[in-house]
C-alpha cells in the first residue's frame, strides 16, 4: 500500500503543473490562426503610412485581423545622420521556433519611418517617409545578425534637427509579413552639414595656401621686378590692394600651393591635395550630421596612399633624368642654361621635358573622377564608399608609369643629351669650324624646347 500510494504521489507531481497551466486564451488561439499582414497590394507595395501601421504601430487600424508579426531587437552604430545619407542596421535573427531558417534567409525588406515629432493620432502622409533597404550580410536563423545598409529620412525643416522612428519589414517569398523591428534616429539637415563642411574646407585649404604664398612670396616678387625691367616699365608699385589681389589669384591657384622648390606645378602634389580635401570634406560632412568619427573604407586608405605614395617618391627622382653629369654641369658652367626663378603653370601637370605626357593626362582625368565620385558617393557612407578594382588598378598604373616616366628619361631628353654630347666632342676639336657651328645649331632648338626661357641663345652662340 505505501508502495502505490507512493507512484501516485509521483505521478501527481508530474502531472501537476501541466494541469495547472491555464488554457490558451481564446485571443491567443484566434490570433495563431490568422494570416499573416501582406507587404503589398494588388495595384503594388503599401505606401510608407500603411507599412508603417502594420509594424510599429501594430495594429494600426489597418492590420486588424491579421496575425501580429514577430518583433526583433535592431541596432545601429549611430544615433544621427544627415538626410540623404545611408546607415547601417542590425537586426538579431530570430530563433528558429518563431521563424524557420529557410523563411527568413529568403525574406526581403523594406524600409519605412515616422517622424517622431509628429503628434499622436493627426500625423500626415507627410510625416512617414519610405526608405531604401539593402542586404549587406545576412546571418543565419538563431545565429548571427542581419545587416543592412538603410536610407536616412529626409529632413523637412532643412536646417534644424529632427527624430525620426525607423521600422524594418521583413517578407516572405510571397510579400507577407512576418517580423519587423525599429530603431530611432536622429536626421541632421543636409543643407546645414554640407555648408559648414564646405566653410571648413574652404577655409582649410585657404590656410593651406597662405602657407605656399608666404613661402613664394620673395620669389613672386623678384620674378615680377625681373618681368617689369625687362619691359622697361616705370610704373608705380602697384598700391597694396591690386598686391593682394594679385597674391589671391595666386592662392586660388592650386598648381601654385602644390608647385616644388623649382617653381614646377607637381601632378603627385595636386593630387594629394585634391584627395585630401575631398576626405576631408565628406568626413566633416559625415561628422557633424551623425557626431562621430566616421570609419573610413579600405578603397579611401588605397586612394590616400597611391597620392602619399606618388609625392615621396617623386621627391627621390632628380630633375631632367636622361641627362650625363658631364654635360649637366657643362650647361650650368657654359651659362647656356640660366637658372631663371619662375612661377607654376598649368601645363606642368600634364608636360614634361616640352612634350605632351599621355600618362600624366590619364593620371588627371582618373582623378577627376574619383574626388567627384568620392565627394558625391562617398558622403552617403563613408565606411562603405567603393571603388570598382579597375579603377584602382588604373590610378595605381598611372601613378606607377608617371613616376617611371620622371625617371626613365623621354625621348626628347635623349636626343638632347647625343646633342650636348657632340656639341662638347666638337668644341674640344681646334679646327671643327663647320661641325661646331652645326652642333650648336641642332642642340639649340632642343634647348628652347625643353628649358623654354631659361635656355640662353647669346650665351650658346658666344662659346
Amino acid at each position: 500500500m505505501r508502495g502505490a500510494a507512493w507512484v501516485l504521489a509521483w505521478l501527481w507531481g508530474l502531472l501537476l503543473p501541466v494541469l495547472a497551466q491555464p488554457a490558451p486564451a481564446p485571443a491567443r488561439q484566434a490570433a495563431a490562426l490568422r494570416p499573416l499582414a501582406s507587404c503589398a497590394l494588388e495595384n503594388g507595395p503599401r505606401n510608407a503610412r500603411e507599412l508603417y501601421a502594420v509594424t510599429a504601430e501594430w495594429p494600426g487600424g489597418i492590420g486588424q485581423g491579421f496575425r501580429p508579426p514577430v518583433e526583433l531587437a535592431a541596432s545601429t552604430s549611430t544615433h544621427g545622420a544627415a538626410a540623404g545619407q545611408s546607415v547601417q542596421i542590425e537586426i538579431e535573427a530570430p530563433q528558429a521556433a518563431l521563424i524557420p531558417p529557410a523563411e527568413w534567409l529568403g525574406a526581403t525588406f523594406l524600409g519605412t519611418s515616422r517622424r517622431a515629432e509628429a503628434p499622436a493620432g493627426e500625423s500626415r502622409n507627410a510625416d512617414y517617409a519610405g526608405l531604401r533597404a539593402s542586404v549587406l550580410s545576412r546571418g543565419e536563423a538563431g545565429d548571427g545578425k542581419l545587416r543592412l545598409r538603410l536610407q536616412v529620412p529626409p529632413n523637412r525643416t532643412g536646417f534644424w534637427g529632427e527624430h525620426w522612428l525607423i521600422a524594418i519589414a521583413a517578407c516572405d517569398r510571397d510579400a507577407k509579413l512576418i517580423a519587423y523591428g525599429t530603431v530611432p534616429i536622429a536626421v541632421a539637415p543636409s543643407r546645414l552639414a554640407s555648408l559648414a563642411a564646405i566653410a571648413l574646407t574652404v577655409l582649410l585649404y585657404a590656410l593651406v595656401a597662405l602657407g605656399a604664398w608666404f613661402c613664394n612670396a620673395d620669389r613672386v616678387r623678384r620674378i615680377r621686378a625681373a618681368r617689369a625691367r625687362a619691359s622697361h616699365a616705370t610704373a608705380p608699385p602697384p598700391e597694396w590692394q591690386q598686391r593682394w589681389r594679385k597674391a589671391l589669384g595666386h592662392m586660388a591657384n592650386p598648381v601654385f600651393v602644390t608647385q616644388d622648390a623649382s617653381g614646377y606645378g607637381s601632378l603627385a602634389r595636386l593630387q594629394l591635395l585634391l584627395f585630401t580635401l575631398a576626405v576631408g570634406f565628406v568626413s566633416t560632412r559625415a561628422y557633424l550630421s551623425s557626431g562621430a568619427i566616421p570609419n573610413f573604407s579600405t578603397d579611401v586608405l588605397w586612394l590616400l596612399g597611391i597620392a602619399v605614395g606618388g609625392t615621396s617618391a617623386s621627391r627621390l627622382i632628380r630633375s631632367n633624368a636622361g641627362l650625363t653629369d658631364a654635360n649637366r654641369l657643362w650647361l650650368l658652367q657654359s651659362g647656356v642654361l640660366e637658372m631663371k626663378e619662375r612661377l607654376p603653370q598649368w601645363r606642368d601637370v600634364i608636360a614634361a621635358d616640352g612634350e605632351i605626357d599621355v600618362t600624366r593626362v590619364q593620371a588627371v582625368v582618373f582623378t577627376t573622377i574619383t574626388v567627384l565620385a568620392l565627394v558625391v558617393g562617398g558622403s552617403g557612407d563613408l565606411s562603405n564608399f567603393r571603388i570598382p578594382e579597375e579603377v584602382q588598378y588604373l590610378l595605381g598604373l598611372s601613378q606607377l608609369t608617371y613616376i617611371a616616366g620622371k625617371a626613365i628619361p623621354s625621348e626628347t631628353m635623349r636626343q638632347l643629351d647625343q646633342a650636348l654630347t657632340a656639341l662638347r666632342q666638337a668644341e674640344a676639336k681646334p679646327d671643327a669650324g663647320a661641325e661646331l657651328e652645326a652642333a650648336r645649331r641642332g642642340a639649340a632648338g632642343l634647348l628652347r624646347q625643353v628649358f623654354g626661357d631659361g635656355f640662353s641663345a647669346a650665351r650658346l652662340a658666344a662659346g
